[in-house]
């Protein structure tokens, strides 16, 4: 029974103070850093992100901040022994340090009588072993859809979804997960003991969400299943995915008669409970295992502080209306797989008004090439990862559209050769008389010329192919940027990069997918804006 915690949480939610301590007699800066030690103890050990209405580590973090000796760099309270700066100090380190650690996962509430969460121990268990395997300091959470933001759900990069008795979103909070998928997070999910009452409204809440991308059964040979250890075959289990974006960006475990739900063997592990026959034991790290593959796979074992998610989210790219005088970007309608990274686009647009402090035109949906408005854009973007072919009128178009000043950017998602061969192949028809050819590594383009970033290297992912029996690698490696063009006059009408742009922009860098990071994908496409709107 919780109940006594949960008043005591309900309690420190109404009287939670980032700047005193909620005590009487006007005493709040007594004890003051002992007490937001305290919060931090609180807030990270039951998983609570937000105490009440206020998330704690941000509003704390911020107030001792400030409180900062600018000069020496300590803290020093008021009276008693927090007069002595190395005991506050010492305290005010602690808040910030161990609040700050990365969120591996998110548990969410759907409903207030504990359906969501039948066993109480079971993330931090979970979250304890990828600690072990990672070697890293990380921490989980528990967030309450019916109140969570987007931006809330986006500071942990997987949400686990949970239940036995039913699942009843409201309108705003369907949204909110979609929105979540859409901009890169990952949803888990599970039937726990036997809900066959929460596995039938899961299904429905996910055909809802994503019509287009039905629930299908996981082959063996998805990197979900070997992403970081190998499972004895006797202890798997049908794993369900949705494909959306650049990956499987839901994962679901039904209820597996005869077999208890994965959350539950979670709950065994604890320390203190290995007195466990060995098959018992087995079942334990089998299911570990399991849901640590799926969180490798998920976050490709990436995870930012917490702080990083303190940084203004800047201007949006998702405006209605249509600006003068500012950046027009295309994203192009074609049968290539012209939606398989809806947010690459809108992304890098983010990435131009913060970085290089230009107005861009709000991104609607894809533009058919034959549409007259192509010539109201500066630059046509055009990813894929499937083979395709272009109309003669669409040929003509994109030929018109380069002659009069216009330059198309593309990328083939994940370096899908299929969408590369034939963007070459349309490109020769398209410029018979102008081959795609490499674009110099000492190319004004990938240098500071225009105002952008020295790209002479950057970081590009290549996954490397292991043993059935070894965990997925990643090689990062520093290159020189490999770009194809072709030359218009004076100038690159065409910049085309067989490696993956788009799923980086997304932020769904998975292990299976080999293109660049994030960040020099960001800089290439920021680039490519400057040139275009220069040459």
């Amino acid at each position: 029974d919780n109940e006594p915690l949960e008043r005591a949480l309900a309690w420190m939610g109404q009287k939670f103070s980032p700047s005193r301590n909620p005590v009487p007699f006007d005493l709040g800066m007594h004890y003051y850093f002992y007490y937001m030690y305290g919060v931090e103890r609180v807030g990270r050990l039951t998983g609570r992100r937000f105490l009440g209405r206020h998330d704690w580590y941000r509003e704390g973090a911020e107030v001792l901040v400030q409180q900062q000796d600018q000069l020496r760099g300590l803290w020093r309270g008021q009276g008693g022994a927090e007069g002595n700066p190395i005991i506050a100090t010492s305290f005010a380190l602690l808040f910030l340090a161990k609040g700050r650690r990365p969120v591996l996962i998110a548990q969410g509430q759907h409903d207030s009588q504990g359906d969501w969460n039948h066993h109480r121990s079971a993330v931090a268990h979970l979250t304890r072993r990828v600690e072990q395997r990672w070697k890293r300091e990380l921490s989980w959470q528990s967030i309450d859809l019916r109140t969570a933001t987007v931006e809330d759900l986006l500071q942990a990069p997987v949400l686990l979804i949970s239940g036995r008795d039913g699942l009843s979103l409201a309108k705003q909070q369907k949204e909110t997960l979609r929105q979540y998928v859409e901009q890169g997070g990952f949803i888990f999910a599970e039937a726990a003991c036997g809900g066959r009452a929460f596995d039938r409204d899961f299904r429905k809440l996910v055909a809802e969400l994503f019509p287009d991308s039905p629930l299908r059964l996981l082959p063996p040979e998805h990197p979900v299943w070997w992403a970081e250890e190998p499972i004895p075959p006797k202890y798997l289990r049908p794993m369900l995915g949705i494909e959306f974006g650049c990956r499987t960006s839901v994962v679901y475990l039904p209820n597996d008669s005869g077999r208890p739900a994965l959350s539950c063997l979670w709950e065994l592990a604890g320390v203190g409970r290995e007195n466990y026959t060995s098959e018992v034991q087995a079942q334990i790290d089998a299911a570990l295992g399991i849901g640590v593959n799926i969180l490798a796979y998920a976050t490709d074992r990436k995870l930012e502080y917490k702080y990083a998610f303190f940084r203004s989210a800047g201007s949006t790219t998702q405006q209605a209306e249509i600006r003068r005088n500012a950046l027009a970007v295309a994203s192009l309608r074609h049968p290539g797989g012209c939606t398989v990274a809806p947010r690459a686009l809108p992304n890098l647009l983010r990435y131009a008004e913060k970085e290089l402090h230009l107005r861009v035109r709000a991104v609607e949906d894809e533009l058919d090439i034959t549409d007259p408005a192509l010539f109201d854009h500066h630059l046509a973007f055009m990813h894929g990862r499937n083979g395709f072919r272009l109309t003669e009128a669409e040929r003509k178009q994109l030929r018109t559209f380069v002659e009069r000043g216009g330059t198309i950017l593309g990328d083939a998602v994940c370096a899908n050769q299929a969408f590369a061969s034939s963007f070459a192949q349309e490109m020769s028809a398209i410029f018979p008389e102008h081959p795609l050819e490499p674009i110099p590594p000492d190319d004004p383009l990938l240098s500071t010329a225009f105002g952008g970033f020295d790209l002479r290297q950057v970081t590009r992912r290549d996954p490397q192919p292991g043993r059935s029996d070894e965990a997925v690698s990643v090689l990062e490696r520093k290159v020189p940027p490999e770009l194809l063009g072709i030359r218009i006059g004076d100038r690159w009408g065409v910049i085309f990069s067989p490696y993956d742009l788009s799923c980086a922009l997304e932020k769904q860098n998975s292990v299976e997918c080999r293109g660049y990071t994030t960040d020099d994908a960001a800089r290439i496409g920021l680039n490519c804006i400057l040139y275009a709107i220069q040459k």
